[in-house]
């Protein structure tokens, strides 16, 4: 369960940080940003 929960948490983690790079890359208007989905 430990292991399961920290790949979860890291993959937030790197999924939110990919999605700010990438909507800062494009500059996405905010409803189509990868932010708005979470």
């Amino acid at each position: 369960m430990g292991i399961y929960s920290t790949s979860q948490f890291l993959g937030v983690a790197i999924g939110g940080a990919l999605g700010g790079w990438v909507d800062g890359l494009f500059d996405l208007p905010k409803p189509f940003s990868w932010r708005g989905r979470y």
